[in-house]
């Protein structure tokens, strides 16, 4: 069944369930994270189990999560009566955003410098 939109951002801003969700998807994109990382420092590329595809769907399903963990961590931060519990969902998603933000602009600006 489809929530309407008002319901949903009540809850949110009620702070019932944006900082435990928030919490959720960041620690869901550490977990896709480590997968990633784990499965592309194990071994040489023809000896692997999870080829191109699979570290890709990692991924993108971990900064997926990461930016909805980020998003969802801002509402609880800015919109609740208790900043702390909201601002730990934040704090666990930022320093992978960081990772994922940096991964970004070295793999785009990589190839002004190194043409």
């Amino acid at each position: 069944m489809f929530l309407p939109v008002t319901v949903l951002s009540e809850d949110l801003i009620d702070m019932k369930i944006a900082a435990p969700l928030a919490l959720l998807l960041s620690a869901g994109a550490w977990y896709f994270a480590a997968l990633m990382a784990m499965n592309l420092l194990s071994g040489p590329f023809e000896e692997r189990t999870c080829l191109t595809d699979c570290v890709q769907t990692y991924f993108y399903s971990a900064l997926g999560l990461c930016v909805a963990g980020l998003v969802i961590g801002l509402v609880a931060v800015f919109s609740s009566k208790n900043r702390l519990i909201g601002a730990s969902g934040l704090l666990v998603a930022l320093p992978l955003g960081a990772i994922f933000l940096t991964v970004f602009v070295v793999g785009n600006f990589s190839s002004l410098i190194f043409p």
